[in-house]
């Protein structure tokens, strides 16, 4: 069984959350205060009224992430496989390529589930198609992105910054130590170097995959995770009861005789 569509809004406002504290310098100006730095020097944001948004995946979450863009103002450009064309009609979607969208977005957020066909869909070949200045978010799955990538368009000048809650084998990049016991291949320990390379940055705001965690999203968790315990059990004594039933008749179908 599943929990489907617990957090699709939870995940699309934290996902919006990682795009206006990176756009906004929200993280750093808090650090500056904190170091008595009450000065908005070198803080200076962006807007995002007018920009172009670029949602990879407009499922139930890219949805909601381009309706708070309209709300915001923004243009929205989506690559999806399966559209919604009520989706589309309703938020004046665009659809394109990933070529597309990576070329023309000033926002590029990430809402793809992790599978042999999305991993590392951005990577080092394509990332460079971004336009200099531009945003990455990534709410989704750590292997959609390739860690590495981000470090070199960061490096580049490509991206202004990164907002990410995933990353790439988050078990490994927890501990080195852990890492180091499990005789890592040459890509765990470069995921690793990229992981720390990128938490010390202050142009990348990290979080510890936390897009889902909200009250009402675990609450919504508990309460169908209590129903499909229900309608489990519920199978099992249905079935239990069949199978006593068979049981119980011979090969024509009639009740067997018991002495």
């Amino acid at each position: 069984m599943s929990v489907p569509v617990y957090g699709s809004n939870t995940v699309a406002e934290y996902a919006f959350a990682l795009i206006l504290a990176v756009a906004k310098n929200i993280v750093e100006a808090h650090q500056a205060v904190e170091e008595d730095e009450f000065s908005p020097e070198g803080l200076t944001g962006i807007d995002l009224c007018r920009k172009t948004l670029g949602i990879v995946g407009l499922g139930k979450i890219g949805a909601n992430v381009a309706k708070i863009a309209r709300a915001f103002g923004m243009k929205i450009i989506a690559v999806e496989k399966f559209p919604d064309e009520k989706v589309v009609k309703k938020y004046k979607v665009r659809l394109v390529d990933l070529e597309t969208l990576l070329k023309e977005a000033d926002v590029v957020t990430l809402h793809l589930p992790a599978m042999k066909e999305t991993y590392h869909l951005i990577n080092r070949d394509n990332i460079k198609l971004m336009k200099t200045g531009s945003i990455l978010v990534n709410t989704s799955r750590g292997a959609v992105l390739e860690t590495e990538a981000v470090v070199w368009a960061l490096n580049k000048g490509i991206l202004r910054g990164a907002g990410l809650d995933v990353v790439e084998e988050e078990d490994k990049v927890e501990s080195m130590s852990m890492v180091m016991s499990q005789r890592p291949t040459k890509d765990d320990l470069q995921n690793v170097l990229s992981y720390h390379m990128l938490r010390d940055r202050d142009d990348v705001v990290f979080t510890p995959h936390n897009a889902f965690n909200t009250e009402e999203a675990i609450g919504r968790i508990i309460e169908t995770t209590i129903e499909n315990i229900k309608i489990f059990v519920t199978i099992e004594h249905e079935s239990s009861n069949h199978m006593r039933g068979n049981r119980n008749k011979d090969v024509a179908g009639e009740p067997r005789q018991f002495s």
